[in-house]
């Protein structure tokens, strides 16, 4: 229901903010009694790296940069959808080709080992540097940390576990696209 209205609004023309005011229209058309969602709702040029984005109760994306966490993204805060919020307005950042968004729900850095430590916000910007660093392919990186944060949860998870990683490039926009060419051994 939350991503039916944001599409809606978008595909009408809707900007982040219309599109999150969508959402609480919604969730409390559906829900009078203050359920919400979380969200980060973002846009980002393809063109300029220009990446508008607003917070609506998650943890603040990472941006990675020649394999190094070199920004927290705390602009754009607004409250979770389904709460109307006046004051929100977008956080904005310009990436630089190359440059990689960690975006992640607080399941993430909350899980909890055995002895009760959270896996934590630095430990995931530890080992997403460190997956860069090996070259791994970034949707093998991200399965890699998938699993650092399952082996590091001790039982089933407490709450949600997201991640998302993403890498504005010519080059990754070239892997994510399959190839038009069509080999045909037999012509000569």
């Amino acid at each position: 229901m939350v991503l039916s209205s944001i599409r809606a609004s978008r595909r009408s023309g809707g900007d982040l903010l219309a599109q999150a005011e969508a959402a609480d229209a919604e969730l409390l058309q559906q829900f009078p009694d203050a359920r919400f969602a979380t969200a980060v709702l973002a846009e980002l040029d393809l063109d300029t790296g220009v990446l508008r984005y607003l917070n609506a109760g998650h943890p603040p994306p990472l941006v990675m940069r020649e394999g190094r966490i070199v920004e927290t993204l705390t602009a754009g805060r607004r409250m979770p959808l389904g709460i109307p919020d006046p004051q929100a307005a977008y956080g904005e950042v310009t990436l630089r080709p190359g440059d990689r968004l960690v975006l992640y729900t607080d399941g993430v850095t909350e899980a909890r080992d055995a002895a009760g430590e959270q896996f934590g916000t630095r430990r995931l910007a530890e080992l997403t540097e460190r997956h860069s660093a090996t070259g791994v392919p970034l949707p093998e990186g991200l399965r890699r940390l998938a699993h650092a944060v399952l082996g590091h949860q001790d039982g089933p998870a407490a709450d949600d576990l997201t991640l998302l990683l993403v890498e504005w490039s010519a080059s990754a926009a070239q892997r994510t696209v399959p190839s038009t060419s069509r080999e045909n051994p037999e012509a000569g």
